[in-house]
């Protein structure tokens, strides 16, 4: 079983398809600033801990963040949006820090890498290599990513200790892996299972929705017959496709949705319906279902999957609190026209 954070997801999915302008692949571990006429040479923006984070590692993950935000709103993103300036930033930083987490829940745990370890890495790492023409050609992919040996090294490092990490703590020799009985006790008293159907929060002419989702609501209640499934499933009624497209309903734990869709959800009972539910997306009406065994199941190995990774980052995440982040008075200039 495979155990990919969003810290590893950005680290080694986003390098495959984003371009940048590093001048070398040889590593430094420095960035650069340009301030006016100016060129600052930057060899940390910050620490973890007292420990120095290269710089070059927070240029990958800035360039790339960055690029793929602009890909996705536009080339003036920022400027329509400044508050996305310090987002950026402390994305960044949380990226680092869930990365520097690792290393420290592994020495928690004992753990560290081996030399059978490194020659596995090392054969990765040239497996890579080996899918280019020349190890020329792998240089300039990682210039064409905003990256250089030394981050990518420590991307499949990274990558390798946590999956050393999630093998020990979760794998199905350890003490932590759940097993089907043990599963499904946990998904009946952590997760939920619900139907539900959304309002937009005007109407073609822009009035507000509101007093439709209690007429709505009303119908629903007074029906004789229990078909709120059907509603849930009307595409001329629902807002939400993705109700839609889901026919055994939206199964999910805490933190996964909206807030006020979560405890809206939790508060009811089996075959209970809520009341309208205001959130960002509009106005729901939700009603809860039963888990059923058919339904664990069915998706017994994605719920293992998820479970097990959810309780890995509740591992981290306590490793992360217990950090100190420190800042370069270089961090504070950094912006998006500014770091190359």
């Amino acid at each position: 079983m495979k155990i990919y954070s969003k810290f590893l997801g950005t680290l080694l999915a986003a390098s495959m398809v984003l371009g940048g302008c590093s001048s070398s692949a040889e590593p430094d571990g420095a960035a650069y600033l340009k301030i006016e006429d100016e060129t600052i040479k930057v060899d940390s923006f910050l620490s973890i801990d007292g420990e120095a984070i290269p710089a070059d590692y927070f240029r990958y993950y800035y360039l790339n963040l960055r690029d793929t935000y602009q890909a996705q709103n536009g080339e003036d993103a920022f400027e329509q949006n400044p508050e996305m300036e310090d987002a950026l930033k402390e994305q960044v930083v949380l990226q680092l820090t869930q990365g520097e987490a690792f290393y420290q829940l592994a020495d928690q745990l004992g753990l560290s890498l081996t030399k059978e370890d490194q020659e596995a890495i090392d054969a990765q790492i040239q497996e890579e290599i080996d899918t280019y023409n020349s190890e020329e050609d792998f240089l300039a992919y990682l210039v064409e990513s905003n990256s250089d040996t030394e981050v990518y090294r420590y991307a499949v490092t990274t990558n390798y200790l946590a999956q050393k990490i999630f093998d020990s703590l979760y794998g199905e020799d350890s003490d932590g892996y759940l097993d089907d009985e043990e599963l499904s006790d946990y998904i009946r008293e952590n997760y939920v299972r619900v139907y539900h159907v959304l309002l937009p929060k005007t109407d073609d002419e822009g009035s507000d929705n509101r007093q439709a989702a209690e007429e709505l609501l009303a119908e629903i209640k007074s029906s004789e017959i229990d078909d709120f499934i059907g509603y849930a499933f009307d595409s001329d009624l629902n807002a939400d496709p993705g109700m839609i497209g889901s026919p055994e309903g939206y199964c999910f734990t805490r933190g996964e949705m909206l807030q006020e869709f979560e405890d809206a959800a939790y508060a009811l009972e089996e075959g209970e319906v809520s009341d309208v539910v205001e959130t960002s997306a509009g106005y729901h009406i939700i009603k809860r279902y039963p888990i059923e065994q058919s339904y664990i199941n069915d998706n017994i190995d994605m719920f293992r999957s998820t479970i097990h990774n959810a309780l890995l980052m509740e591992q981290l995440q306590a490793v992360m609190d217990e950090m100190t982040v420190e800042y370069s008075p270089e961090y504070d200039l950094v912006t998006t026209t500014t770091l190359y």
